[in-house]
């Protein structure tokens, strides 16, 4: 399974870097060239843009900043959510359920799953596998990406 992953910031960062660990393939994306540094070190791929994201991913992780950036990226864009190999998209972002119903709309007429997994424990929690993860969607896919979640979160979600 190739995961992408979308924000490499104080969060994705860590969260990215305990994939890789867990002997996960990580391809990632950031707008900042520098915040691939330390998962590159690790093995990651690094995309080229959004578009080259989706297209290697099998499964996309979200984790943005604030709502105007998860809003530009994900909705005003025609870069994501391309080709037949995304079949999931997990965002950790708290965005809200308004936001969530408008991306489940634009993912799910590609045939993408969404599941809402937003998150705290902040970078320490990240780095640790500590985190509190909350998570909704497909029953199907939760169980399916349950390994990934797994290495983020103190328990089992």
């Amino acid at each position: 399974m190739q995961i992408g992953f979308l924000g490499l910031g104080n969060m994705g960062q860590p969260m990215a870097l305990r994939l890789l660990d867990g002997g996960f393939n990580v391809i990632g994306f950031d707008k900042r060239d520098d915040a691939l540094f330390p998962l590159q070190a690790h093995g990651a791929l690094r995309a080229s843009d959004l578009s080259d994201l989706s297209l290697q991913s099998d499964v996309l992780i979200v984790s943005l900043p604030d709502l105007n950036v998860f809003r530009d990226v994900l909705l005003n864009t025609d870069q994501l959510f391309r080709g037949d190999r995304l079949t999931s998209v997990i965002n950790t972002c708290t965005v809200g359920a308004d936001l969530m119903r408008e991306l489940d709309e634009v993912v799910s007429r590609r045939q993408i799953r969404l599941i809402d997994c937003p998150i705290s424990g902040g970078p320490g929690g990240a780095r640790a596998g500590t985190l509190s993860v909350m998570v909704s969607g497909d029953a199907s896919e939760i169980e399916r990406i349950r390994p990934i979640l797994s290495l983020w979160a103190a328990r089992s979600p």
